[in-house]
C-alpha cells in the first residue's frame, strides 16, 4: 500500500497536517514493514514534492476485504499577490480500495503457510569434515511474502550426525517488500566415512501461478575423517550409539554432617529468649499494626490513582489467567499473540492497538531489556502470529509448545521489566 501527497514545488504553497497522519483502516490484513520517503516528481509539466507512506500488507483471511478511505484534515498555506500568507483548512480524501482474497487450494504435504514469491537456497560451509567438529548448514528463503509464515525447513534424521538449531535471522529490505529469512543449523559428524545430506524441500503457494510450488536444496556428499585418538565422541544432545555418562547414586540415605556444636544444645534457652523478646515487643504491636495498615492504604490508593502502576500490577495475573482459558478453548493458538501484546502493553503502559512484533522489539530496547530476552520475545510473538494466520489448525503438540513458550516469555519479561522500573 502506497499513500502519496503531491505538493507543487514553487516555494509559495505548503501543506501541513496532523503530527501523526491517520492511516486507512486495514482490518483483515497483517501489517508488515512501513516506511516514509520524500522525492521530486514531474507531473503534467509541473514539478511536485511527493511525500510517500509505504506499508506492506498481508491478507490474513479469504473473502472480500477493503483498505479503508484515507481521510485527514490539513492546512494549505500560500502567498497572495501582495506576498501575504493566506491559509485555508481542507479535508484530504482518497477512496477506499476493494480487494478479493481467494482461499488457498487443498494444502500439500510439507506446506506450512508460506505465500508469496520466494527463492530457496542452501549452503554447507564445507564437505570435508572431521569427526566431532561442527559445520554450519544454512538455508535461506528470500523474496516477497510474510516472513512470519515461513517455517524452518525440516531436515531428515541423520544417523551419522547430531543436528542442533536452527538459529533464525530475518532481514527486511528498506523501502521494499523484499525479505530474507535464514535458518542456520550446526551439524556435528559422529561417525567417520562417506555420508549424504539429502535434499530438503520448501513448499509455498505462488500467487502468480495460483498453485503450490516446491523448491529443493541440493544434495550434499560429505566425507568425515576420524578424530584423533579414536575415542567415542559425545555431541551436545546425543551420540551415535546413545552412549552417555550416567550419574550413579551409591547411597540415598546420607545424613548431613553437623559442624556446629551449638546446634546440639538444648532448646530450652532459645524458648526462654523467644518469650522475653515477645514480652518486650508487645507494647509496640499497636504501632506496628498502624504502620502496616497505613502502608496498605497508601498502596491501595496508588493502585486506584496510578493507571500505569495498576496495569503493571495486574498484567501478569491477567495474562496467565487468559492463557489458561485459551488452553482450554477449541482453538488455543487463535489469540496467543494478542494475549502477549496486551501483557507487554500493560507492563509498559502503552496502547496495545496496532502493536507489531517490530514495535514490541523497539519498546523493549528502549527499556534496556537484555538482548536475549528481546530476541526470545519477538521469536515467540512471531511464532504465535504465524500460527494464527497460517490458514491451518495447529496440532496439539505445536499448540502446547506455543502456550508454554508464551508463559515462559511472560515470566521472564515480568521479572526483567520489574527490575528496570524498580
Amino acid at each position: 500500500m502506497r499513500l502519496q501527497i503531491y505538493q507543487l514545488n514553487t516555494g509559495y504553497i505548503s501543506i501541513t497536517g496532523p503530527r501523526s497522519l491517520p492511516m486507512p483502516d486495514t482490518e483483515g490484513f497483517y501489517p508488515g514493514p512501513e516506511w516514509q520517503d520524500t522525492h521530486m516528481e514531474n507531473y503534467k509539466d509541473q514539478e511536485y514534492e511527493v511525500t510517500e507512506f509505504g506499508r506492506v500488507l498481508y491478507p490474513a483471511m479469504p473473502g472480500e476485504l477493503k483498505i479503508g478511505a484515507w481521510n485527514w484534515q490539513g492546512m494549505v498555506r500560500w502567498h497572495d499577490t501582495r506576498r501575504r500568507v493566506q491559509s485555508a483548512a481542507r479535508m484530504f480524501t482518497a477512496p477506499e480500495i476493494a480487494i478479493t482474497v481467494m482461499s488457498l487450494p487443498e494444502q500439500p504435504e510439507g506446506f506450512s503457510g508460506a505465500v508469496g514469491k520466494f527463492r530457496f537456497t542452501a549452503q554447507l560451509a564445507q564437505t570435508a569434515l572431521t569427526q566431532g567438529t561442527p559445520v554450519r548448514l544454512t538455508f535461506t528463503v528470500s523474496g516477497e511474502g510474510n516472513p512470519n509464515t515461513i517455517s524452518a525447513p525440516r531436515l531428515p534424521d541423520l544417523a551419522w550426525a547430531h543436528v542442533s538449531g536452527p538459529e533464525t535471522e530475518t532481514r527486511q529490505e528498506e523501502h521494499s517488500p523484499e525479505v530474507a529469512k535464514t535458518f542456520s543449523y550446526l551439524l556435528t559428524p559422529l561417525e567417520a566415512g562417506t555420508h549424504t545430506i539429502p535434499s530438503v524441500p520448501f513448499v509455498f503457494f505462488a500467487p502468480i501461478i495460483k498453485n503450490y510450488k516446491t523448491e529443493q536444496s541440493p544434495e550434499y556428499q560429505v566425507t568425515v575423517d576420524a578424530a584423533d585418538g579414536g575415542n567415542t565422541l559425545v555431541a551436545v544432545g546425543g551420540s551415535a550409539d546413545a552412549q552417555r555418562s550416567r550419574i550413579q547414586v551409591f547411597e540415598e540415605k546420607i545424613l548431613p554432617v553437623i559442624t556446629e556444636g551449638d546446634a546440639l544444645f538444648s532448646e530450652s534457652g532459645a524458648n526462654s529468649a523467644r518469650l522475653s523478646i515477645l514480652a518486650l515487643l508487645s507494647p509496640a504491636l499497636p504501632l506496628l499494626v498502624f504502620i502496616v495498615l497505613f502502608a496498605w492504604l497508601a498502596w491501595r490508593g496508588r493502585l486506584s490513582r496510578d493507571q500505569g502502576y495498576a496495569r503493571r500490577f495486574y498484567a501478569k495475573n491477567k495474562c496467565l489467567k487468559a492463557l489458561k482459558e485459551a488452553r482450554a478453548s477449541a482453538e488455543p493458538s487463535e489469540n496467543l499473540d494478542v494475549l502477549l501484546k496486551v501483557f507487554i502493553a500493560d507492563m509498559l503502559n502503552v496502547n496495545e492497538a496496532g502493536l507489531t512484533s517490530s514495535d514490541v522489539e523497539d519498546l523493549l530496547k528502549e527499556r534496556r531489556i537484555a538482548e536475549d530476552s528481546i530476541a526470545m520475545t519477538v521469536r515467540v510473538l512471531r511464532a504465535c502470529e504465524r500460527a494464527r494466520y497460517a490458514g491451518r489448525n495447529a496440532g496439539p503438540e505445536e499448540t502446547e509448545a506455543l502456550c508454554t513458550a508464551t508463559e515462559n516469555v511472560v515470566e521472564q519479561l515480568h521479572a526483567a521489566l520489574q527490575e528496570t522500573q524498580s
